[in-house]
């Protein structure tokens, strides 16, 4: 019992595989050549027929594929000459332009019908095992365009390739414009005390999601007032991270624009007394961490150098909304911290994954 189960296991096995093997083969695909003469005598017309009765009756048990020159795996070449006054017919099976098989028959005139079908029939059992069925080929074809065509299919693929959706940035400040003419520098160089950096998820090819941090030390913006009521100059360390929105166009030079609201701490050092409604808040060099915010629109434009790293500049505009309205999150400091500023310069460098 169990040999039996064995073998027909096994007889399984190999007839799958036979099964399997046949998957990946297709038909061969045959040209017919048209008749040689090679004779002055006349042809009767069933002769002129020979190479195509020839493919009909071995396609009845091999299946072929009709196929021209040029696309065909094997041809049919038939050649009607003389041989000692009767009609010789030859058939060549050709591939590759070599000789595979070659049958040859003299029909006589006397019985011309029963000896051309008798051998019309023993050339298709000849030819019919070099006729199996082949492995796919497989044409690989250049594409051929002139420069102006390929130069825009280059640009449409690399335009595809920077539909990434990631992307991170980091930005460097370098120059910006107080918006508060109430005393303080008008215009101020960052450079290197501004950082902001942001990592997007874009959902779809050109809109975005971003979580950011802004990391700053300046004395841009000041928090209160001096003994004479003057402006307080204080030293500011600003720690703020953020969530916003990035929309970009997709292309080697491209633009975008980023909205977002950056909600942290801000270390305030005050370089003299600093008051606020005549009442000492923060002695000289001492230092105090309150909440602040900061709300940023940026437009931007980026150049792409490859699919992943490129190179961007902006102008920024940071907007502290509840300062402009006399607001604070800590009543100490408020009123004093200005409406925002300006950073008409950004250097960035983006990555893509």
């Amino acid at each position: 019992m169990k040999r039996a189960t064995l073998c027909f296991m096994l007889l399984s096995l190999i007839v799958s595989l036979d099964l399997w093997s046949d998957e990946n083969l297709i038909l061969q695909r045959v040209f017919v050549e048209p008749v040689v003469l090679e004779t002055a005598q006349e042809v009767p017309g069933i002769f002129l027929e020979a190479g195509e009765t020839l493919f009909a009756l071995i396609n009845t048990a091999q299946p072929l594929i009709r196929s021209e020159r040029e696309d065909a795996n094997s041809a049919i070449r038939t050649v009607i000459n003389e041989a000692d006054g009767e009609l010789e017919v030859s058939f060549l099976l050709l591939k590759g332009g070599e000789e595979l098989v070659k049958s040859i028959g003299v029909i006589p005139e006397t019985e011309r019908l029963s000896a051309y079908r008798d051998f019309l029939n023993r050339s298709a059992e000849e030819f019919i095992p070099f006729l199996d069925k082949v492995e796919p080929e497989v044409l690989v074809k250049e594409l051929s365009t002139d420069e102006e065509t390929r130069a825009v299919l280059d640009e449409i693929i690399f335009n595809e390739s920077l539909e990434k959706p990631f992307e991170a940035t980091l930005w460097v400040g370098v120059g910006t414009k107080n918006l508060d003419g109430d005393g303080g520098d008008p215009f101020y160089l960052h450079f290197p005390f501004h950082y902001f950096s942001e990592v997007t998820w874009f959902s779809a090819p050109n809109h975005g999601l971003s979580v950011s941090m802004l990391l700053e030390y300046s004395n841009l913006i000041s928090y209160g007032r001096t003994f004479d009521d003057d402006r307080a100059a204080s030293d500011n360390l600003y720690v703020l991270p953020g969530v916003g929105y990035t929309y970009r166009t997709i292309g080697r030079l491209s633009a975008g624009f980023f909205a977002g609201l950056n909600l942290g701490l801000v270390n305030i050092t005050p370089r003299e007394d600093l008051f606020n409604e005549g009442s000492l808040v923060l002695a000289q060099d001492e230092s105090e961490w309150i909440i602040t915010h900061q709300v940023i629109m940026k437009p931007f434009v980026s150049y792409a150098f490859n699919d992943t790293w490129s190179l961007k500049t902006s102008f920024a505009l940071y907007l502290s909304l509840l300062d402009m309205f006399g607001i604070s999150f800590d009543e100490d400091f408020s009123g004093e911290g200005g409406g925002g500023y300006l950073q008409f310069l950004n250097l960035g460098v983006g990555y893509r994954w």
